[in-house]
């Protein structure tokens, strides 16, 4: 079964390394929003199985666009992308239901294992 993972990322670069290294798990649909208004919008009109989303970004932080879908009952993994990692950070991190933080910068790879690792729990939960 086809797995949906959702992109919130302004940064047009960053966001087509995400798509192509993305791409290669197989049985996925990536979808990206270019900032999280859209990410907001395109989600309610179709949830993701996992959600990974940029900290900083224009119209609506990754935070924000975080804490939004948990208050709508969203439970699937959400990843937020930083280059801004501070204690603080997450600590509002957690508060709002970011299941993990990943900073920049990132080894491709690495992220390709951990997003596989997620869409593995989200299979798993999803079966039981």
């Amino acid at each position: 079964m086809t797995k949906r993972i959702l992109i919130a990322e302004d940064d047009t670069a960053i966001a087509m390394t995400l798509m192509i290294g993305l791409r290669s798990i197989p049985d996925v649909e990536v979808v990206r929003a270019y900032h999280g208004e859209e990410a907001l919008n395109l989600w309610l009109q179709e949830p993701a199985d996992i959600l990974l989303t940029d900290h900083h970004m224009r119209e609506m932080s990754g935070l924000d666009l975080i804490r939004a879908l948990r208050s709508q009952g969203a439970t699937q993994p959400m990843l937020m992308i930083t280059a801004y990692d501070s204690v603080k950070l997450q600590r509002e991190a957690r508060e709002a239901g970011v299941t993990e933080m990943i900073a920049k910068p990132f080894f491709i790879d690495q992220l390709i294992d951990k997003v596989s690792e997620k869409l593995l729990d989200v299979t798993v939960v999803n079966q039981a």
